[in-house]
Protein backbone atom coordinates (compact mmCIF):
# COMPACT_ATOMS: atom_id res chain seq x y z
CA UNK A 1 0.00 0.00 0.00
CA UNK A 2 2.96 2.30 0.95
CA UNK A 3 3.40 2.98 -3.50
CA UNK A 4 0.53 2.15 -4.63
CA UNK A 5 -2.39 4.33 -2.62
CA UNK A 6 -2.49 7.07 -5.71
CA UNK A 7 -3.43 4.25 -7.63
CA UNK A 8 -6.76 3.67 -5.68
CA UNK A 9 -7.11 7.38 -5.42
CA UNK A 10 -5.79 8.64 -1.97
CA UNK A 11 -3.32 11.00 -1.43
CA UNK A 12 -1.31 9.01 0.94
CA UNK A 13 -0.45 6.32 2.79
CA UNK A 14 -2.15 7.96 6.15
CA UNK A 15 -4.74 9.26 3.78
CA UNK A 16 -5.80 6.00 2.80
CA UNK A 17 -6.07 4.21 6.17
CA UNK A 18 -7.57 7.02 7.25
CA UNK A 19 -10.75 7.00 4.77
CA UNK A 20 -10.83 3.45 4.70
CA UNK A 21 -11.46 3.41 8.54
CA UNK A 22 -14.04 6.03 8.17
CA UNK A 23 -15.67 4.41 5.41
CA UNK A 24 -15.92 0.99 7.00
CA UNK A 25 -17.34 2.59 10.52
CA UNK A 26 -19.57 4.69 8.16
CA UNK A 27 -20.97 1.48 6.53
CA UNK A 28 -21.38 0.03 9.85
CA UNK A 29 -23.96 2.82 10.64
CA UNK A 30 -25.28 2.42 7.95
CA UNK A 31 -25.75 -1.42 8.18
CA UNK A 32 -27.32 -0.73 11.78
CA UNK A 33 -29.69 1.79 10.77
CA UNK A 34 -31.22 0.80 7.35
CA UNK A 35 -30.59 -2.96 8.17
CA UNK A 36 -28.88 -4.12 5.26
CA UNK A 37 -26.69 -3.08 2.33
CA UNK A 38 -26.96 -3.35 -1.70
CA UNK A 39 -24.53 -6.03 -3.52
CA UNK A 40 -23.78 -5.33 -7.11
CA UNK A 41 -25.56 -7.39 -9.25
CA UNK A 42 -23.05 -8.38 -11.72
CA UNK A 43 -18.98 -8.36 -10.89
CA UNK A 44 -17.55 -5.27 -11.77
CA UNK A 45 -16.70 -4.29 -15.32
CA UNK A 46 -14.97 -1.43 -17.14
CA UNK A 47 -18.07 0.50 -17.68
CA UNK A 48 -19.34 -0.07 -14.16
CA UNK A 49 -21.67 -2.09 -12.44
CA UNK A 50 -23.68 -3.72 -15.53
CA UNK A 51 -23.54 -6.65 -18.20
CA UNK A 52 -20.10 -7.03 -19.71
CA UNK A 53 -16.73 -8.18 -19.61
CA UNK A 54 -15.86 -8.59 -15.89
CA UNK A 55 -12.70 -6.04 -15.08
CA UNK A 56 -9.56 -8.24 -14.80
CA UNK A 57 -5.85 -7.74 -15.59
CA UNK A 58 -5.57 -4.89 -12.94
CA UNK A 59 -4.54 -4.47 -9.61
CA UNK A 60 -6.79 -4.30 -6.02
CA UNK A 61 -6.26 -0.75 -6.07
CA UNK A 62 -7.68 0.17 -9.82
CA UNK A 63 -10.58 -2.46 -8.71
CA UNK A 64 -11.14 -0.35 -5.13
CA UNK A 65 -10.95 3.17 -6.94
CA UNK A 66 -13.30 1.40 -9.70
CA UNK A 67 -15.78 0.69 -7.08
CA UNK A 68 -15.72 4.08 -5.98
CA UNK A 69 -16.82 5.82 -8.80
CA UNK A 70 -20.19 4.39 -9.06
CA UNK A 71 -22.28 6.44 -6.96
CA UNK A 72 -25.04 8.98 -8.46
CA UNK A 73 -25.99 11.41 -5.44
CA UNK A 74 -24.92 12.31 -2.25
CA UNK A 75 -26.84 10.03 -0.11
CA UNK A 76 -25.45 6.37 -1.33
CA UNK A 77 -21.67 5.61 -1.09
CA UNK A 78 -20.24 2.96 -3.47
CA UNK A 79 -17.24 0.56 -2.17
CA UNK A 80 -15.57 -2.53 -3.08
CA UNK A 81 -17.27 -5.34 -1.14
CA UNK A 82 -15.85 -5.51 2.25
CA UNK A 83 -15.35 -9.47 3.51
CA UNK A 84 -18.19 -9.15 6.26
CA UNK A 85 -20.33 -8.20 3.39
CA UNK A 86 -19.72 -11.29 1.19
CA UNK A 87 -19.52 -13.63 4.37
CA UNK A 88 -23.83 -11.76 4.55
CA UNK A 89 -24.45 -12.73 1.49
CA UNK A 90 -23.18 -16.28 2.18
CA UNK A 91 -25.30 -16.48 4.61
CA UNK A 92 -28.28 -14.52 3.21
CA UNK A 93 -27.94 -17.43 -0.23
CA UNK A 94 -27.59 -20.29 1.86
CA UNK A 95 -30.64 -19.68 4.06
CA UNK A 96 -32.39 -18.52 0.93
CA UNK A 97 -35.54 -20.41 -0.13
CA UNK A 98 -34.48 -22.36 -2.70
CA UNK A 99 -31.17 -22.55 -0.69
CA UNK A 100 -27.65 -21.91 -2.74
CA UNK A 101 -24.67 -24.34 -1.70
CA UNK A 102 -22.04 -22.29 -1.08
CA UNK A 103 -19.54 -25.29 0.73
CA UNK A 104 -20.66 -26.96 -3.32
CA UNK A 105 -21.66 -24.23 -5.39
CA UNK A 106 -21.07 -26.19 -8.55
CA UNK A 107 -24.67 -26.05 -9.29
CA UNK A 108 -25.21 -22.27 -9.73
CA UNK A 109 -21.71 -21.00 -10.92
CA UNK A 110 -19.12 -20.78 -13.57
CA UNK A 111 -17.14 -24.01 -12.94
CA UNK A 112 -15.46 -26.54 -14.55
CA UNK A 113 -17.85 -29.15 -13.19
CA UNK A 114 -21.03 -27.24 -14.29
CA UNK A 115 -22.67 -28.49 -17.25
CA UNK A 116 -24.32 -24.70 -18.63
CA UNK A 117 -23.35 -23.50 -21.91
CA UNK A 118 -20.06 -21.64 -21.71
CA UNK A 119 -18.76 -23.45 -18.43
CA UNK A 120 -15.07 -23.59 -17.57
CA UNK A 121 -13.74 -20.22 -19.23
CA UNK A 122 -14.07 -16.84 -18.49
CA UNK A 123 -17.52 -15.34 -19.46
CA UNK A 124 -18.91 -11.72 -19.08
CA UNK A 125 -20.93 -11.32 -16.13
CA UNK A 126 -24.63 -11.83 -16.56
CA UNK A 127 -23.71 -14.38 -19.24
CA UNK A 128 -25.99 -17.09 -17.92
CA UNK A 129 -28.90 -17.23 -16.49
CA UNK A 130 -27.62 -20.23 -14.64
CA UNK A 131 -25.10 -18.58 -13.15
CA UNK A 132 -26.89 -16.16 -10.50
CA UNK A 133 -28.79 -16.90 -7.33
CA UNK A 134 -31.38 -14.31 -5.90
CA UNK A 135 -30.59 -11.73 -9.23
CA UNK A 136 -26.88 -11.70 -8.54
CA UNK A 137 -25.00 -13.09 -11.16
CA UNK A 138 -21.17 -14.70 -11.20
CA UNK A 139 -21.09 -14.71 -7.24
CA UNK A 140 -20.13 -18.03 -7.51
CA UNK A 141 -17.21 -18.88 -10.33
CA UNK A 142 -16.57 -17.16 -13.39
CA UNK A 143 -13.58 -14.85 -11.56
CA UNK A 144 -11.99 -14.71 -7.87
CA UNK A 145 -13.38 -11.26 -6.65
CA UNK A 146 -10.97 -8.96 -4.42
CA UNK A 147 -12.63 -7.55 -1.78
CA UNK A 148 -11.60 -5.35 1.23
CA UNK A 149 -10.77 -8.10 3.58
CA UNK A 150 -6.70 -7.95 4.78
CA UNK A 151 -5.52 -11.19 5.23
CA UNK A 152 -2.21 -10.07 7.31
CA UNK A 153 -0.11 -6.87 5.91
CA UNK A 154 0.98 -7.94 2.12
CA UNK A 155 -2.39 -9.40 1.20
CA UNK A 156 -5.57 -9.30 0.36
CA UNK A 157 -8.79 -12.12 0.22
CA UNK A 158 -9.80 -13.35 -2.97
CA UNK A 159 -13.32 -14.63 -2.84
CA UNK A 160 -15.65 -17.23 -4.09
CA UNK A 161 -14.82 -19.14 -7.20
CA UNK A 162 -12.54 -19.50 -10.78
CA UNK A 163 -14.29 -21.07 -13.81
CA UNK A 164 -10.33 -23.15 -14.38
CA UNK A 165 -11.77 -25.22 -10.85
CA UNK A 166 -14.55 -27.18 -9.40
CA UNK A 167 -17.35 -26.16 -7.60
CA UNK A 168 -16.66 -27.85 -3.95
CA UNK A 169 -12.87 -26.61 -4.04
CA UNK A 170 -13.79 -22.71 -4.88
CA UNK A 171 -17.35 -22.25 -3.98
CA UNK A 172 -19.03 -19.11 -3.36
CA UNK A 173 -17.66 -19.08 0.20
CA UNK A 174 -14.17 -20.13 -0.30
CA UNK A 175 -11.65 -17.44 1.24
CA UNK A 176 -7.59 -17.28 -0.61
CA UNK A 177 -5.50 -14.88 -0.39
CA UNK A 178 -3.31 -12.69 -2.90
CA UNK A 179 -1.02 -9.90 -3.46
CA UNK A 180 -2.96 -6.47 -4.32
CA UNK A 181 -0.71 -5.78 -6.70
CA UNK A 182 -1.50 -8.33 -9.61
CA UNK A 183 -2.94 -8.11 -12.40
CA UNK A 184 -4.56 -11.29 -12.61
CA UNK A 185 -6.50 -12.55 -15.45
CA UNK A 186 -9.20 -14.20 -13.55
CA UNK A 187 -9.19 -11.68 -10.63
CA UNK A 188 -12.16 -9.10 -10.21
CA UNK A 189 -14.21 -7.33 -7.79
CA UNK A 190 -18.15 -6.16 -7.03
CA UNK A 191 -19.47 -3.52 -5.98
CA UNK A 192 -21.49 -2.60 -2.89
CA UNK A 193 -23.95 0.37 -2.34
CA UNK A 194 -24.83 1.67 1.29
CA UNK A 195 -27.17 4.74 2.24
CA UNK A 196 -25.22 7.46 4.58
CA UNK A 197 -26.34 7.45 7.82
Amino acid sequence: DDTNYATAGFSSLANMAETMKSDYEEMIASLEKYKGFYIGRYELTANGEKTGATQTDVDWYTLYKNCTTLAVGSKVKTRMIWGLQWDATCNWLSNSDPAYSITDSSTWGNYADNTATGHGTKQNTGYSENWKANNIYDFAGNCFEFTQEACNHSTRAFRGGNYNYNGSYCPASRRSITYPTGPYSSGGSRPTLYLIP
